[in-house]
């Protein structure tokens, strides 16, 4: 399989529900999160250095995922209402309530390449509340984006925070968007 030497382009945001019965987590089928301007994952750890015999004798680190943001078109109903927590009342009205609480998530995107588009995943992820801004048009409109922050730890039980793949022969890849990925034990190091 030829590497990519480049990538470029975001697509395909796809959101899965989970939910954690004590021994792994379960995902429920993947909604399209559509719009995707730019994300950003920032790494999430320390690096804890140890000195004996005066030098540096062991350095351990932590990966606890990343924080990252996702400039989106639009957040869409459907992501406000499942995985923000708001409601829609009787008047038809979508109420954000301050006690709300997000739900948790698994998300899977692809970003292109010169040879072969890459599939993301990120397994266990928190989102805050999006930003919302906008302003008057002038002589021409100008498209306002949203940015969506987030957290994405480590599955618990797997001790995963990520996992990608660009392999278009395999079957998890062929796969990515109809359900979420799973680490398959085995393969290469």
């Amino acid at each position: 399989m030829t590497q990519n030497k480049v990538s470029f382009g975001l697509s395909n945001v796809q959101i899965a529900l989970l939910s954690d019965d004590g021994t792994k987590l379960n995902y429920e089928t993947p909604f399209a999160l559509p719009g995707a301007v730019e994300l950003s994952l920032d790494p999430e750890g320390d690096s804890t250095p140890f000195y004996a015999d005066n030098l540096l004798f062991h350095n351990m680190t932590t990966n606890n995922g990343y924080s990252g943001k996702l400039t989106i078109a639009n957040v869409t109903d459907e992501f406000r209402l499942r995985v923000l927590g708001e409601k829609v009342d009787a008047d038809g009205n979508q109420v954000e309530f301050s006690d709300a609480q997000s739900k948790p998530f698994g998300m899977t995107f692809q970003i292109e390449g010169d040879a072969n588009a890459t599939r993301h995943v990120l397994f266990n992820v928190t989102a805050k509340r999006p930003s919302l801004s906008s302003k008057t048009t002038e002589d021409k409109a100008e498209v306002q984006s949203n940015e969506l922050t987030f957290t994405a730890a480590p599955d618990p039980y797997t001790k995963i925070p990520k996992m990608k793949n660009s392999n278009p022969e395999s079957e998890t890849y062929k796969n990515w968007f109809n359900q979420m990925p799973k680490y398959q034990v085995g393969g290469k190091n």
